[in-house]
């Protein structure tokens, strides 16, 4: 006689187990979902860094209306007598300065920065060098102080050491050429360091014919000269704006 007891009975599956293509859906949806939300945060991040920059752009305008003599990225050293640009540190103006220089064309005499253009990307860097010819008077100049990649990599294949900021309180940690060259390279910031061919490249490329390379300290040009205050400052150019009209 058969009897419920004797019918075999099925164990319930989960319906993770039981839908194999149902459980991979909702692990997508869930990464998916995940993803856009740091994707909408990113934006997010990226408009109020637009909308930041554009407002002080709208505030640095009239401060910098009539300046003749710029230091771009001045940091906590800003220049007597000239009109200190940064987004950080004591500037007398505070801008971005990966974007446009509320400026008005061919109206500046003297741009000066040092250690500012390897903390901007390539592309950044492009662009300030055309803005500062943009905004320099004919026989304007620009000069440009940087660390020297070339100057990094001979240190590193010789005594990595004879680095200024290696020898930096804080800096103990720099045991080896490899800590030496990728702190260089990665530290503080940088993003795109420059030697003397890459520099003078793109300095051509904005628009600039008359390119010398300067020692540190020492410029055909009294305001220009003795401005440095940094030893790594190894790789210089000052450029001068040329006469004829802008393309």
């Amino acid at each position: 006689m058969l009897t419920l007891d004797a019918i075999p009975t099925a164990t319930p599956t989960p319906l993770r187990q039981a839908c194999p293509p149902a459980r991979t859906a909702l692990q997508s949806l869930r990464r998916y979902a995940r993803l856009g939300t740091r994707l909408v945060w990113q934006r997010l991040g990226e408009g109020l860094v637009r909308l930041r920059a554009a407002w002080l752009r709208t505030l640095a305008a009239p401060r910098l209306r009539g300046t003749t003599r710029l230091c771009l990225g001045s940091g906590n050293a800003p220049l007597p007598g000239w009109t200190n640009v940064d987004l950080d540190g004591t500037p007398d103006v505070r801008l971005d300065l990966g974007g446009r220089l509320p400026i008005a064309d061919r109206s500046v005499l003297r741009i000066y920065s040092e250690h500012l253009i390897e903390h901007l990307s390539c592309e950044q860097g492009q662009h300030l060098l055309r803005e500062c010819r943009r905004v320099l008077a004919p026989d304007g100049v620009l000069r440009v102080a940087t660390p020297d990649l070339a100057a990094l990599v001979d240190s590193y294949a010789g005594d990595w050491r004879d680095q200024d900021w290696v020898q930096w309180p804080g800096h103990e940690w720099i045991d080896t050429p490899a800590r030496m060259l990728n702190q260089a390279m990665r530290g503080w910031g940088h993003q795109h360091l420059y030697d003397a061919e890459e520099l003078e490249h793109r300095l051509r490329l904005a628009g600039f014919t008359d390119i010398r390379r300067c020692d540190l300290g020492r410029s055909a040009h009294y305001d220009l000269a003795g401005l440095e205050t940094r030893a790594d400052s190894k790789l210089i150019f000052e450029a001068r704006n040329p006469r004829q009209d802008h393309p």
